[in-house]
């Protein structure tokens, strides 16, 4: 990627990723104008209030189990990727190429870590959202989870995950040699389908380009979307339980 592409990109991401700070500072600051004003809460309480409510999500699993494990697939889905787009951003543009770091995770079996932790990322996404689209379209339940009832956020983030499948069969098409061919489980059987379709560097750019032009849309819609509540419905939680363990004799 040439320098004028990579300045586009980190403008970009800088964009979306300002989107969506001033969106979820928003919602943060709505929901302390509306909250009712208790005991002060111990920090470390809350800390390891929202850590729990963020990792484990336990608000949702006595309400709705399938919804539960629709939203740990999607939350870990997506924090997998990000964490890894970011990790490759850091190897690609800030590690030196002859450092021993950027040898070992771009050429060296650092790559096959990184090529599972993809597939495992993308898959459990994939399902998450499948399991979104289920609930929606054929259970429709009387009241629709608050990610599931956003149909704009799971159809864009399906083109997402898509896309960035479709991205790896080209890539793994154009470059039989790939190291990682071998680990790539979700996508490895689709690519001696599409190797007649004779592709190109030129087409995997373009491809590129377009699952990046999502994700960076994603990213901005998440505090004006139904997504939201995965970031802020733990804050809110985390902040009742903690009050409740900290009046507590």
């Amino acid at each position: 990627m040439n320098y004028e592409v990579s300045l586009v990109f980190y403008i970009l991401t800088a964009i979306s990723v300002l989107i969506f700070l001033l969106g979820m500072w928003g919602l943060i600051h709505m929901w302390k104008l509306g909250k009712n004003k208790g005991p002060a809460i111990s920090p470390g309480k809350w800390v390891a209030s929202l850590i729990k409510t963020i990792l484990i999500q336990p608000q949702l699993k006595d309400n709705d189990r399938l919804a539960w494990v629709m939203h740990l697939m999607i939350f870990y889905g997506f924090m997998l990727l990000l964490f890894l787009t970011g990790w490759e951003a850091f190897l690609a543009d800030i590690v030196p190429s002859t450092a021993s770091l950027h040898q070992y995770f771009k050429v060296g079996e650092g790559n096959l870590i990184l090529s599972v932790w993809g597939e495992i990322g993308g898959l459990l996404l994939l399902l998450g959202i499948l399991l979104a689209i289920y609930r929606r379209y054929v259970l429709k339940p009387e009241k629709h989870n608050t990610i599931s009832d956003d149909s704009i956020a799971i159809w864009l983030l399906f083109l997402l995950v898509i896309t960035g499948f479709i991205c790896q069969v080209v890539r793994l098409a154009v470059d039989p040699a790939a190291i990682d061919l071998s680990t790539s489980f979700t996508v490895a059987w689709l690519v001696p389908a599409v190797k007649n379709l004779n592709l190109t560097m030129g087409n995997l750019r373009v491809l590129f380009y377009i699952h990046s032009l999502l994700g960076f849309i994603f990213v901005a819609y998440i505090p004006f979307s139904k997504f939201k509540h995965i970031f802020a419905t733990p804050m809110v939680y985390s902040n009742t339980t903690a009050s409740e363990t900290y009046s507590k004799p």
